[in-house]
């Protein structure tokens, strides 16, 4: 099971970290195997321009190591809620940018 952290707005850095650590103890009671990495932005945020971007390119590392997919299409679903008007080809799409990684060979 892999989990992205992002800050809590309301929280200063420290006690945003403090925050990440216990989340990550809690979840690793019902996922002993838990990866788990953070990303810029905020629970709003994340999936926006342009922290959606980071996002990405954490969930490509996973998709080099094995993922279907399933993950970048979650996402995309996620990303067009907030990118309205996000076709296919939209260049934040999380599929679009994987693509395009592996293409420059960054993926």
């Amino acid at each position: 099971m892999h989990l992205v952290l992002v800050n809590d707005r309301l929280l200063d850095e420290e006690a945003n970290q403090k925050n990440k650590e216990r989340l990550v103890d809690e979840w690793k009671f019902w996922a002993p195997d838990l990866i788990y990495k953070s990303a810029p932005g905020n629970h709003m945020t994340v999936l926006k321009p342009p922290h959606v971007l980071d996002l990405a390119s954490l969930v490509c590392a996973e998709v080099s190591h094995g993922d279907t997919g399933q993950t970048t299409s979650l996402i995309d679903q996620a990303l067009s809620v907030y990118t309205p008007g996000a076709q296919s080809s939209h260049p934040n799409r999380v599929s679009t940018i994987c693509e395009r990684r592996v293409l420059e060979g960054t993926g």
